[in-house]
């Protein structure tokens, strides 16, 4: 334990004067990032900070002797890529030479032992590798399009391996060591990249933390599990958060006519901060999502994947949500997910799963299978109170019956009209609908089993459970692409500071409107409303903070810069006293009506 504090403590100590030192260096020499329309950045940015990266973590792990066969094999094809990255940042590279030489390097790695025996197959297993290789490589470069993002999701990845490994008697192992290290080298930079950052690393660095973290989850000798799910699933969960926006992006691109090797302002990142996420949130956001998969990864590491799969289940819906909603999102100037010609193939996540009712169909199937399967599980604590037999008996009625609950269930939604609907608008009149048709499946699954089976082996309490289950997974999903909408636009402080006269339904839809869309120029502060009743409560997230004698005192006190009227009962008096306060105080006052005209 101590050698890997060392070389955490020792990288990170090593880290902050580099990259200080790097900074200054590149930007002597000239090597920055002017901004530019497919980059994020608006200020010119000084590059290689993956140099800071490469040598703080290389001294550690030479100081402590950590070069057993494998980790120098690592560390040198580190390097290289490392180096190509850096002539990258410099000269630019054509995206092809780079693969040639990510090829060539994963290609040296499988040869060197990185391997995972996955298939019976030795070609097979080769292939795999070398995908993985270059794709977790690829994905950590892909990553780096945010302040703060590759390096902050690299660390949390090599923290979770080495706190895997550890847990697994690895405490001393070099990888461990190397993997310390690098966590440690990472943090250190993150002190300067993270928004707004100072630095950046450049293809120099996000190619030598692909490449290590790539090659440390395929470490030959490292103890594997005889489950073979549990193999795959260890190093897919530490790397969950590059998988996704790789896939998101490359799906994107490809379904909008871009090159996937085409920079551009369109990962997850960027179109979480363009529906009203801060940069900090964002980035934060997917911070704990890669948290989260981190944390499975260890308790999968440690007891296997059976006591965690509903959980990674739900963690997969979760980022399928999230890309069914980012999807949505407008990021191209010239052409939009949502808005391609009728003859090119159409955003495959947006549209399926947001315009097409055979998507959301096969949603809810998956969501009736998990919460079918987790109701046997709650009731039988996953089956630990049993022995095999009695295990194999109830898991064949759950297999046997599946088909039955899911046909009656989803029959059930599709004949109360629950589909088709905009999730974003998700309201109480689409509520109903689903409670009907989620308590109908309910009744005709259980009328079906029982004609079928006539409940031979079945508890009747995993019903109970299921119906449970099931709304909150069926509600929760449709529901979630308004909560994240709300969550984006919550602390955000650009527009004109603005009270609503009027508490009303007008006003009501009124703060609605200018919540959900900011490029309206205005930050709701709260409502003022004579009707002394409804003074100090809290109306669609604003509180209702006086009436119309309280607002000379109220625009000073909240920096108010507009007034909106919204209500329609103005009496003449009132409105000259409104005139007469927002001209003194120098606000903008503004009339809101919903007007209907004939053409």
């Amino acid at each position: 334990m101590v050698d890997i504090v060392f070389a955490a403590v020792g990288a990170l100590v090593v880290s902050i004067p580099s990259v200080y030192l790097i900074k200054s260096y590149a930007t002597w020499i000239g090597v920055v990032v002017q901004p530019s329309s497919d980059r994020w950045h608006v200020r010119t940015v000084p590059m290689l900070g993956g140099v800071a990266i490469v040598a703080s973590t290389l001294l550690p792990v030479i100081l402590l002797d950590a070069w057993d066969g494998s980790v120098r094999w690592l560390l040198g094809v580190a390097v290289v890529f490392s180096v190509v990255g850096l002539v990258d940042d410099i000269k630019n590279l054509l995206p092809s030479t780079k693969l040639v030489a990510q090829l060539a390097g994963a290609s040296t790695l499988v040869f060197a032992g990185f391997v995972s025996e996955l298939t019976p197959f030795q070609i097979g297993n080769v292939l795999v590798a070398i995908f993985w290789i270059v794709g977790v490589t690829n994905a950590f470069n892909l990553l780096d399009n945010m302040d703060g993002l590759c390096a902050g999701i690299g660390t949390i990845a090599v923290v979770a391996f080495v706190i895997s490994r550890v847990l697994g008697g690895g405490i001393s192992e070099p990888d461990t060591i190397y993997g310390a290290a690098l966590g440690g080298a990472m943090l250190g930079f993150l002190l300067f990249n993270f928004s707004p950052a100072s630095i950046f690393m450049g293809d120099a660095g996000s190619l030598f933390i692909g490449v290590s973290v790539a090659g440390l989850t395929l470490m030959p000798g490292n103890p594997g599990s005889p489950n073979m799910l549990t193999v795959i699933a260890v190093p897919v969960l530490i790397l969950a958060i590059p998988i996704f926006d790789t896939t998101f992006v490359t799906l994107s691109r490809r379904f909008s006519g871009r090159p996937a090797s085409q920079g551009g302002r369109d990962h997850t990142s960027h179109r979480l901060v363009a529906l009203g996420f801060s940069e900090r949130k964002a980035v934060m956001l997917l911070y704990g999502l890669g948290g989260t998969s981190g944390l499975l990864a260890i308790f999968v590491g440690q007891f296997g994947i059976g006591y965690v799969n509903l959980i990674i289940a739900l963690l997969v819906v979760l980022l399928l949500l999230l890309g069914v909603r980012l999807a949505h999102v407008k990021v191209y100037e010239s052409r939009d997910l949502e808005g391609l010609p009728g003859e090119r193939l159409t955003p495959l996540l947006g549209t399926l799963m947001y315009k097409r009712r055979l998507a959301e169909i096969a949603l809810d199937c998956l969501l009736v299978t998990l919460a079918y399967y987790a109701a046997f599980w709650i009731r039988f604590e996953d089956f630990s109170e049993l022995n095999e037999s009695d295990f194999q008996f109830f898991y064949a009625f759950f297999l046997q019956s599946l088909p039955i609950v899911l046909a009656c269930k989803v029959l059930s939604l599709f004949s109360m009209g629950v589909y088709g609907g905009i999730w974003r608008y998700f309201s109480l009149s689409d509520l109903s609908g689903y409670l009907r048709g989620l308590l109908l499946g309910s009744v005709t699954s259980i009328l079906a089993t029982l004609a079928v089976f006539r409940f031979e082996g079945f508890s009747r309490a995993v019903f109970i459970i299921d119906l449970m289950l099931l709304m909150l997974l069926v509600l929760g999903s449709r529901i979630s692409f308004r909560f994240l909408g709300e969550v984006a636009q919550q602390g955000n402080n650009d527009g004109q500071r603005t009270i609503v006269y009027g508490a009303g339904s007008a006003g009501v839809a009124l703060i609605r409107e200018l919540v959900s869309n900011p490029s309206r120029g205005f930050l709701p502060i709260g409502f003022i409303d004579d009707d002394f009743e409804l003074n100090g409560h809290r109306i669609q997230g604003c509180n209702v903070l006086g009436s119309l004698d309280d607002l000379a005192n109220l625009i000073p006190s909240y920096n108010v810069e507009t007034i909106i009227v919204s209500t329609d009962v103005l009496t003449t008096a009132n409105q000259e006293q409104l005139k007469q306060v927002c001209l003194k105080s120098g606000t903008e006052l503004i009339r809101f009506e919903f007007k209907l005209d004939r053409l």
